[in-house]
């Protein structure tokens, strides 16, 4: 039978939703969000994009390419190339509504066929109606069963996306990761935010390995690519790859397939498709504030903040023991009740019982449990702490492994009605890891009715979920803060101590390119720290808890030990929080002032460009010696804005200068002011 190509197949539809819209007719896919609009032309060996354009502006970034083989968007060495020729065995569009995972958006599949290699390979396009890009993937799968010594030893060249725009004309590359492994990086010498920005083109293939965001820039105008994966800038995790920039091209390689020789997973598979990581192209104006933007506004449509499972103060029984069995004697019955009583006290709305509740009181061996209450440390399983909560008004969280089996989690979450669990020692070293940990995350969100969320521990530096991926499920639980430890035995953990600067300059730098509203921050006890090397105890109870405003707090301490005085600095914090909570989430929040030092006026904008309006949280620090600063403010440049102070009620205008930049004044140093503002008029 002779070979088909794909240009003779039958494949045509249309399809919309509200702005976004999907057609494909001939041999040309076309998918639109009303924002951006993407089109690719289907050739022998696959789709290749022909146009990307900003609807907004006309802004055009594909450029024609002189080729006699023009390669499609993804290669797979030896398997998928542009001499091979293509089948397109399927092709539809469909409207997803009401998707747990993600918010609503049309979802294009293309199936194709390599008949001379036996590949089978899935193109995926997610549009989401209004957003400033699209979301694209490839999946692969074998026709026949595979003998591993019939694939490729490795897939050293494969790509999932590849775009022709002319790199070497762009005035700038801005390259972007972040760091796990927060347990280790505590110090002013270890951010966790790298940027590099490259402004002159030297004429030769540029990488980035480390990266997960990736923007090229030129005339007023941004693409943006993000790898939606695990990676972080110190893991590579599980074939997570580069972004390659060319004179002529920019690709993303890496297709989540790790082949046999690393890891043991075996990479093309007959009974199921093996999905590849997901690219995010978005579209901006060049420059930073519409970088960041366009980047947070595709990321709150990809995983949409829940307020119904997501919006909560927490609690956690783990950081005031100094670590170890230390800390694991805070999870038993009694100590959880006292706790359940104080966080109502303060207006903490969530508490979650870390480790140590499943082991006998100094275990040696404190996992290797069934994973039920323990009977000595709960004598009535769940039923008196579960009754306890309800009848203060608080939800409850758990703590577990991430090997523990669905089933038990299940277990507890029917017991004790657990509305958070937080997954710990996540080594995902094999693909096979990877999927079968999103397996049972999935059984157990289903089997909770989906009201349980994850809160997905960052902490060290092992292939965990890193910052772009799985957050459908919840929540990054970002670093361990403590107040300890005091045992001198202990010294050697002395770099997780509690000090306010790191904790505000990590929130202030992971605001630049993620949505701070899925990110869990520390609140510690600061009248507990050692005071060695930090100096928390110049700062304040309440100025401690407003670092975390912006994001999702987090009270990681036994907060019954809290005296008076810091009860009564933080119960009308947290009332005045809370009152404007739902609408601070609304917004966009970006960094605004200098990063935090101890010495700097610095802060974030929460933004509503529906409302022109929106929140600023400003600090001065407590070594700054100036109580005025001009704060320089997005998207209200030669704007006359009126704020309010959320505490106080008091209010004034000003005119912010053609570049945005606004004077305040605080008196006194280590204090933060909570501001709302609106653009009133222009100036």
């Amino acid at each position: 039978m002779p070979e088909v190509s794909a240009t003779n197949v039958d494949h045509s539809f249309h399809v919309n939703l509200d702005q976004a819209q999907a057609d494909f007719y001939g041999n040309v896919l076309q998918v639109s969000t009303g924002v951006v609009q993407r089109q690719w032309r289907l050739l022998t060996a696959g789709l290749n994009t022909q146009s990307y354009v900003d609807l907004r502006t006309g802004r055009e970034w594909i450029i024609p390419v002189a080729d006699p083989r023009p390669h499609p968007d993804w290669r797979l060495t030896l398997m998928a190339e542009p001499h091979t020729v293509a089948e397109v065995t399927s092709a539809e569009a469909r409207q997803v509504i009401d998707d747990p995972g993600t918010s609503d958006h049309l979802a294009i599949t293309i199936e194709l066929r390599y008949r001379q290699t036996h590949l089978l390979l899935r193109y995926e396009v997610r549009a989401y109606p209004g957003a400033p890009g699209l979301w694209t993937r490839v999946s692969v799968r074998s026709e026949v069963d595979v003998n591993r010594d019939e694939l490729p030893s490795y897939l050293l060249g494969s790509y999932g996306e590849r775009l022709n725009v002319a790199a070497a004309e762009t005035a700038r590359r801005v390259a972007i990761g972040y760091y796990n492994d927060t347990q280790h990086r505590n110090h002013d010498d270890l951010p966790i935010l790298r940027q590099e920005v490259r402004d002159q083109w030297h004429d030769r293939l540029e990488t980035f390995d480390w990266a997960s965001l990736l923007f090229l820039e030129r005339d007023g105008a941004g693409l943006g690519l993000v790898k939606e994966s695990h990676k972080c800038v110190n893991q590579q995790g599980l074939d997570t790859g580069a972004f390659m920039v060319k004179r002529d091209s920019v690709t993303v390689t890496g297709l989540a397939l790790t082949p046999p020789s690393y890891g043991g997973s075996f990479w093309l598979r007959e009974d199921r498709w093996q999905t590849g990581w997901a690219t995010w192209s978005v579209l901006y104006d060049g420059t930073e504030p519409g970088r960041q933007l366009a980047v947070k506004q595709f990321d709150r449509l990809r995983y949409p903040f829940r307020p119904q499972r997501d919006l909560y103060i927490g609690a956690n029984t783990w950081g005031s023991g100094g670590a170890g069995n230390g800390s694991r004697r805070a999870a038993t019955q009694a100590n959880v009740l006292r706790e359940i009583a104080s966080c109502a006290d303060l207006g903490i709305e969530l508490l979650q019982i870390d480790d140590g509740w499943q082991c006998e009181p100094d275990a040696e061996k404190p996992f290797d449990v069934d994973w039920s209450p323990n009977a000595t440390r709960f004598p009535d399983g769940w039923k008196v702490v579960r009754e306890a909560a309800a009848a203060a008004g608080v939800r409850m969280g758990l703590w577990a492994p991430w090997s523990v089996d669905a089933r038990a989690l299940i277990r507890n979450y029917h017991e004790g009605g657990f509305r958070r669990i937080k997954l710990d020692f996540i080594g995902l070293n094999k693909r096979d890891d990877l999927d079968k940990l999103m397996e049972k995350v999935n059984t157990l969100i289903a089997a909770t009715d989906r009201l349980v969320g994850i809160n997905w521990d960052a902490t060290e530096e092992g292939p965990r979920l890193g910052y772009y991926f799985g957050r459908e499920h919840g929540n990054i639980y970002l670093e361990n803060r403590e107040n300890g430890p005091t045992d001198s035995k202990l010294a050697r953990l002395c770099h997780i101590r509690y000090t306010p600067r790191l904790v505000l300059r990590d929130a202030w730098q992971l605001s630049h390119y993620l949505n701070l509203n899925q990110i869990q921050l520390t609140i510690q006890n600061i009248d507990r720290v050692v005071g060695d090397f930090s100096n928390c105890r110049e700062y304040t109870h309440d100025y401690c808890f407003a670092i975390a405003m912006m994001a999702v707090p987090l009270f990681f301490q036994e907060t019954h030990y809290l005296d008076a005085s810091a009860r009564q600095q933080l119960r009308p914090t947290i009332a005045t929080y809370k009152k404007h909570r739902d609408a601070i989430n609304q917004g966009f929040v970006m960094p605004v002032g200098d990063e935090p030092d101890d010495h700097a006026w610095t802060g974030f904008q929460s933004h509503r460009q529906e409302q022109a309006g929106g929140y600023l949280l400003l600090f001065r620090e407590v070594y700054n010696s100036s109580d005025q600063s001009e704060i320089k403010l997005h998207f209200v440049e030669g704007k006359r804005i009126r704020f309010t102070d959320a505490s106080s009620g008091e209010s004034w205008t000003a005119t912010a200068s053609p570049e945005g930049a606004v004077a305040f004044t605080q008196p006194k140093p280590a204090t933060y002011r909570l501001l709302e503002y609106k653009v009133v008029s222009l100036a």
